[in-house]
């Protein structure tokens, strides 16, 4: 747990989703591709942020673990395979399904060591 998700100062108002793609990487030279689900946070109005922190949510609840969130944005590898056509694979398919179980929220961190309430829970997969 890093010293700021200790800080008990919560102000302002929560994050928001900036941005949430899916990308296909397709390598023909070795014949496999991955596809990697990567959403991104802005502060919301005029907030200044100095760096972010993010946690896992699931149906079970928040877990209690708080991670460090270099840049804001979050990058998650969901599926990869062989062969040139990664929408086709119903691999791929059952890895997205799959990953639509697991949720995150992040947080701004302050200078001043204050932190901003936590965002609303983006699902893994949501593209925006």
């Amino acid at each position: 747990m890093t010293a700021a998700a200790q800080t008990t100062a919560v102000t302002g108002a929560a994050p928001v989703l900036a941005s949430a793609t899916l990308v296909d990487d397709v390598d023909p030279a070795v014949g496999t591709w991955s596809t990697t689900w990567e959403a991104c946070f802005a502060p919301a109005g005029n907030e200044a942020v100095a760096g972010w922190e993010v946690q896992t949510v699931t149906a079970e609840g928040v877990a209690p673990r708080v991670r460090g969130l270099t840049g804001g944005c979050l990058d998650l590898q969901l599926a990869q395979g062989r062969g040139a056509a990664p929408a086709d694979d119903p691999g791929r398919t059952a890895a997205l399904a799959d990953a639509g179980s697991l949720a995150y929220q992040v947080r701004g961190l302050r200078a001043d060591g204050s932190v901003t309430p936590w965002s609303d829970p983006v699902v893994v997969g949501t593209v925006r």
